[in-house]
Order: C-alpha cells, then structure tokens, then sequence
C-alpha cells in the first residue's frame, strides 16, 4: 500500500500485520520483501516528521480552524447568493446540502436537493 500521507506527501509504503506473519519478512524469515521506497532517506525523515507533529500536537486543531473558516465562508457565498444551504462539519470534514438545517440524522439529510449537489459536484470536477 502507498500512502504519501503517512510522509506528508513523500512517496512512502507499509505493509504492517499480525507479528507471526511480519517475522516472516524479516532478514532469514524465509520470504524475500522489496520495495522501491523501503528505507529512502527522505520518505522516512519525512514520516517521522510527519508523526512528531501529529504526536506533539496542534495541527489538528489548526486543520479544524481552517475547515470551520472554509464551511463557514461557503455557507455566506450560499446565502449572498441566495441558495439554500447547510453545511454540516465535523472536525475538518465539511459537507455542504443544499437544505435548511439542522443536520442531526440520516433522515433530516432525504431533504437535501440531490440534483443541486449533482451539479455542483459535476463542477466541481470539470
């Protein structure tokens, strides 16, 4: 699995499981493992970066202000213009319906206007 978000956009892969299988992948384990990224310098200074700030703390709140001023700006660009919509936002995950509010269940979201968020994810994407 590659995943650049573990080194904060470095190019960068784990293969973790049960440690009776990993014991397998170790030096004389009896299974040959190779990778294109295992052990780059640049990808590991990365990564461990990348965990300090997530173990030290700050920037998940720094990401949930910056969601809360994204949602919160989307939601007055809405009502300038005149388009009914709530956004729903949950740490840094924002999600704008296009209902009035409140969101509190899956059935307060059956009011949402689908073709409406069908065209702005279509241009969203175009």
């Amino acid at each position: 699995m590659c995943s650049p978000a573990m080194a904060n956009g470095f190019p960068i892969a784990a293969l973790v499981g049960k440690g009776e299988y990993m014991e397998r992948l170790a030096p004389g384990g009896g299974v040959f493992f190779a990778g294109t990224f295992n052990g780059t310098p640049s990808s590991v200074a990365a990564a461990l970066a990348t965990i300090h700030e997530l173990e030290v703390g700050g920037i998940h709140e720094h990401c949930f202000r910056l969601a809360e001023m994204a949602a919160n700006g989307l939601q007055e660009i809405a009502k300038e213009l005149g388009i009914i919509m709530s956004v729903a936002r949950f740490g840094s995950v924002f999600v704008p319906y296009f209902m009035e509010g409140p969101i509190e269940s899956y059935e307060d979201l059956l009011r949402n206007d689908t073709e409406r968020d069908v065209w702005l994810l279509r241009g969203w994407r175009a």
